[in-house]
């Protein structure tokens, strides 16, 4: 599972602004933080919320941040600590409202300024919404990042040229009444000279999750994802006799699928996608379609898969796109159809035809679904007189807490009409996802073609199945609309 948003209450305050700086460091450096985050959770899941960020070296880094805001404020003791503590609160406010919390009544304290040897922030305010309820667990979740954001975080080939080491602290008080169900376990990576360590502790209704990340110069990808890739303690769950209010959205995208095959071999693929809701979204991507103008997003669209289609080795012979529902009420329709040779590619004597049923479901990247999905996938594969289909996807129906996931197989003659849908609850845990959709993250349907004159050639394909996948299940995987709506 990729954690690419479980970083709900990052703050990353020492490295990312010295990323910025790093070119005038040497290895001899070392950047070192003390973080601490305090959570006290009221039983409606808002919390009164402390940060302290301790800036601990190097000294002349610190000194000349010191230097830096008292130069602006004329020498002013005073001012350069308002000019800071004002900084500092329009950048964690802005950081937690990028997380999803409203905060309210902050206030900051800077000290160090002028003559200290660190530089301490201290942020407080009430933040709404810090623990979640989900009525699929009936239980609690505070979302937390012991890895600081590094999980997912862009680094550079050579690394940095200088020693980080952070000493981080959560420390979640659970509201009166409250069971704890699950935390972070205990977790220790090393690579080279470098660490990753995560240490719990729970007394009373106090959890406590300590890590320290010590991170040497030049440590390359490899070494951070050694680190942190495999790490995944990142929610703190717990139950109280009080049951929360849940407010998602639900979500709905029908998608069609057809495959007509020619005699020669050239494929007419034509892929639609119907997004019906949430409605204030669909509303949305009506108006930035009309922003770029329509012609403007059906030529941008087109390019987009052709640009995928080349890539695997593809001949485009004709495009077309199409755009529905733009000026009414109701979904919003999104089409493309291209006319294509060597799309789909010989593999042991038979044609591979690989898509995703799920629609991308199977990927979700939260710790738990985040809306309610109610997503339908057909589609239709019409083989000429010359083909026969040689092995096709078998039916199945699950079901998992209410969670659905069906996918029937209808073939008549040279025709095949598959349909999936899949109902996924808000609050599903990313395990249960993945259970019910085992399997059908990547489903075949291989026919064959008798050799007719002036067929295309229809070579094996240089692709393995699962690359096939990423570019034959493109539309399912992404959607056609892509840069205009992500689903979460």
């Amino acid at each position: 599972m990729r954690k690419a948003v479980l970083g709900s209450l990052i703050i990353f305050t020492l490295l990312a602004p010295l990323f910025g700086v790093a070119g005038a460091t040497t290895a001899a450096e070392i950047y070192e933080e003390q973080f601490t985050f305090e959570i006290r959770l009221f039983e409606n899941g808002d919390a009164n919320i402390t940060l302290i960020s301790v800036w601990l070296r190097p000294e002349h880094k610190i000194r000349e941040q010191i230097e830096g805001y008292l130069n602006q404020t004329n020498g002013s003791v005073e001012d350069a600590v308002k000019m800071a503590e004002e900084h500092q609160r329009i950048y964690y406010t802005q950081l937690l409202k990028q997380t999803g919390f409203d905060v309210n009544n902050a206030t900051v304290k800077v000290y160090g300024i002028p003559d200290g040897d660190n530089i301490t922030v201290v942020f407080n305010a009430m933040a709404t919404g810090v623990a979640r309820y989900y009525s699929y667990s009936d239980s609690w979740e505070v979302i937390i990042d012991p890895t600081r954001g590094l999980i997912t975080a862009s680094y550079p080939d050579a690394g940095y040229s200088y020693w980080a080491v952070m000493h981080n602290e959560f420390i979640i008080h659970l509201p009166p009444n409250a069971t704890p169900l699950s935390y972070p376990s205990s977790y220790e990576r090393t690579f080279n000279q470098s660490l990753f360590e995560v240490v719990p502790a729970v007394t009373d209704d106090t959890v406590r999750i300590a890590s320290t990340i010590k991170l040497e110069p030049h440590l390359s990808p490899e070494g951070f994802g050694s680190l942190f890739g495999e790490y995944d303690g990142f929610s703190v769950t717990y139950q109280t006799p009080y049951k929360g209010e849940e407010d998602f959205q639900k979500r709905a995208v029908h998608e069609n699928l057809t495959l007509t095959v020619l005699p020669d071999g050239k494929t007419e693929l034509e892929m639609m996608e119907t997004y019906i809701s949430p409605e204030d979204e669909v509303n949305n991507m009506k108006l930035l379609v009309a922003s770029y103008g329509v012609d403007t997003f059906k030529s941008a669209l087109i390019s987009q898969y052709a640009q995928g289609f080349t890539g695997m080795g593809a001949t485009i012979y004709n495009a077309s796109a199409y755009v529905g529902g733009l000026n009414e009420t109701g979904p919003l329709v999104v089409g493309l159809t291209y006319l294509l040779e060597d799309y789909v590619k010989l593999e042991n004597g038979a044609y591979v035809y690989t898509f995703n049923p799920t629609m991308g479901l199977s990927s979700i990247q939260n710790a738990r679904a985040q809306a309610e999905y109610n997503y339908t996938f057909t589609t239709e594969v019409v083989l000429p007189e010359n083909g026969e289909f040689v092995s096709l996807p078998e039916p199945v129906s699950r079901e998992l807490r209410g969670n659905h996931f069906t996918l029937d197989v209808t073939k008549s003659g040279n025709k095949v009409l598959i349909t999936a849908s899949t109902f996924i609850r808000y609050g599903t845990p990313w395990q249960d996802i993945v259970s019910l959709l085992d399997g059908y993250d990547q489903v075949e349907v291989r026919y064959t073609l008798d050799a007719q004159e002036g067929a295309g050639s229809g070579g094996e394909s240089g692709l393995s199945t699962a690359q096939m996948a990423g570019v034959v299940g493109a539309v399912a995987i992404v959607g056609l609309a892509l840069f205009i709506w992500k689903r979460p």
